[in-house]
């Protein structure tokens, strides 16, 4: 798998991810994809959180600590999302969440599980960018000419199992096309940008989710923003 293996390297190497033990990062998330605020009625100004997160590089598991959530905090794993007191204590937990979650893609509103289960899995698939295609079970697949197909098994990503990353020449990918049935019923492609390395990582710190059209054109508005900071590796 050449170009597998030069896109790893163009993103800090496996050994060097396969070493990694921990992360932590601050993000920005929003846009219609979450729905409307809790503040805002149907149709009003989409949601927009912003989280301290902590998770592991080899596992899809992540913790989400909210900004505006003094006494609780959520857990977010493929098969399950809790949350939790501040003091561990668990408040609730919902398995497979993804089974709910379908729903709304006939235009259901998202609750706060359903809603937490989405964040939480798109973030750690934003820190972990190709990588993910380490997970066990997992199969990258060159499929054209700087197109690199990732599928991963459905007990490590129920939502988006299967991405197709756009590489340039220098290894680095500008975007990523997926499909994500529980919340879209057509394909979206990340725009990925503003790529920096952290402790050898490189990271895209701005992510832009756009409708792919029927004509193969992407769509002018952005569906989900990521923005990530202060990412440091253990």
């Amino acid at each position: 798998m050449p170009l597998a293996s030069d896109v790893f390297r163009s993103y800090g190497g496996k050994g060097r991810w396969n070493r990694l033990t921990a992360f932590s990062a601050h993000v920005s998330i929003g846009g219609p994809l979450l729905g409307p605020g809790s503040a805002s009625p149907s149709g009003g100004r989409p949601l927009s959180r912003e989280f301290a997160i902590e998770g592991d590089p080899r596992s899809p598991s992540l913790k989400l600590f909210g900004s505006t959530d003094a006494d609780r905090y959520f857990l977010y794993r493929p098969n399950r999302l809790e949350i939790r007191s501040r003091r561990d204590a668990l408040i609730t937990g919902v398995d497979y969440p993804d089974a709910t979650l379908a729903g709304s893609a006939n235009g259901r509103p998202l609750d706060e599980i359903e809603r937490l289960f989405l964040i939480g899995n798109v973030l750690w698939n934003a820190i972990a960018g190709p990588f993910a295609g380490l997970l066990p079970g997992a199969r990258t697949v060159a499929t054209g000419v700087g197109q690199l197909d990732i599928h991963l098994p459905h007990r490590a990503d129920p939502l988006c199992p299967h991405r197709r990353l756009l590489i340039a020449d220098d290894g680095i990918a500008h975007r990523c096309d997926y499909q994500m049935r529980h919340v879209h019923p057509g394909v979206l492609a990340d725009i990925l940008s503003a790529h920096a390395s952290f402790n050898g990582i490189l990271i895209a710190t701005l992510r832009r989710a756009r409708a792919i059209e029927a004509d193969g054109r992407l769509g002018t508005n952005s569906l989900l923003d990521v923005e990530i900071f202060d990412v440091r590796f253990q």
